[in-house]
């Protein structure tokens, strides 16, 4: 299916000094973002970790944000559009070809208007695929930088996988 889904107990949140992100969803799934709503992501590309010590690791973050181009049952896809990037983090714009290899599950979320009207945050997805880089162009495209992410209604309530969902989409 491409996503996993990990059990963290709140002793374990406490114990590394961190805020749970619900999303404030009204209920499960959310709905899908539509085709060219905005959207942000955050993952941790494998090259950017740092050992700091033998029990100590550090990960550095790629997020950013977009526009959904396509929606599918299977898929929430968007594509870097460069021109629009902004630098996050104090780190600058990722440069093109980046490799953000290893973002896989990271989230995809995006802003969703309640029907009391309000703004919240929800769960567009959980990114499976992010751009292909390769010196080999047969691998790759130049310049062509798709996220993909799975959507949410893939994740039960409990954050189980729902496999029959998966195997119907098939």
């Amino acid at each position: 299916m491409d996503i996993a889904t990990f059990m963290v107990s709140p002793r374990e949140v406490q114990q590394i000094n961190r805020t749970i992100y619900s999303g404030l969803q009204t209920r499960w799934p959310p709905d899908p973002p539509a085709e060219k709503q905005g959207i942000m992501y955050a993952g941790f590309p494998g090259h950017e970790t740092r050992q700091l010590s033998r029990l100590s690791l550090q990960f550095g973050i790629a997020c950013g944000a977009g526009l959904v181009d396509s929606v599918s049952p299977r898929n929430v896809s968007s594509l870097i559009e460069r021109e629009y990037l902004e630098p996050a983090l104090g780190q600058g714009i990722p440069p093109e070809n980046y490799d953000y290899g290893g973002i896989s599950g990271g989230p995809m979320l995006y802003n969703l208007l309640t029907t009391q009207g309000i703004f919240v945050t929800a769960l567009a997805g959980v990114i499976y695929s992010g751009p292909n880089i390769s010196e080999d162009q047969n691998q790759a495209i130049s310049g062509f930088e798709l996220f993909r992410a799975r959507p949410a209604t893939y994740i039960r309530a409990d954050g189980f996988l729902e496999h029959d969902l998966w195997a119907q989409s098939q």
